[in-house]
């Protein structure tokens, strides 16, 4: 890899660091907002402005998710690093401890796909879901600070 293009692929991997703090703060609001309400048993209960908040709960976590996936496999390329299958991609964050295990990341991206996905009518059935986000949130948490900390000791600013 040329030295352009890897300080190419840095400055991009900065800017994306930046946008997960942003996201990891909306995400982190509005976990807060609505950590009383868990665990849930049903939607029944709740107002529009409570759905509301559920709905962007649901969105913040998806996006923060795939935002992650997107940083992640950046530094693979940076660190050349086969990324063509998202696979290699989990397996050198878990060895370079970014993520705690392949089997949680894959849990929390079955979250997110979940949540890109869930039509049910089912009151209990959307709790159920809700409350598996609301426990993956801290994971995804855990990802970012980890991500930040590799990324701040492995390319600091001003060298590439």
């Amino acid at each position: 890899m040329t030295v352009t293009v890897r300080a190419d692929l840095i400055a991009a991997l900065r800017r994306k660091l930046e946008q997960l703090g942003n996201m990891g703060g909306h995400l982190d609001y509005t976990w807060r907002k609505v950590s009383a309400r868990f665990p849930m048993r049903s939607l029944s209960e709740l107002d529009s402005d409570g759905l509301e908040v559920l709905a962007a709960f649901k969105g913040r976590f998806a996006e923060l998710q795939d935002h992650l996936a997107s940083a992640m496999r950046l530094v693979a390329r940076i660190e050349e690093v086969n990324a063509d299958a998202f696979t290699y991609v989990v397996n050198y964050m878990e060895k370079i401890g970014v993520i705690s295990s392949s089997e949680a990341w894959n849990e929390a991206r079955a979250v997110r796909n979940d949540a890109a996905h869930e039509y049910t009518d089912d009151l209990a059935g959307q709790a159920a879901f809700f409350n598996e986000v609301y426990e993956k949130t801290p994971f995804l948490f855990e990802t970012l600070a980890a991500l930040q900390d590799f990324c701040r000791r492995t390319y600091p600013e001003g060298r590439q």
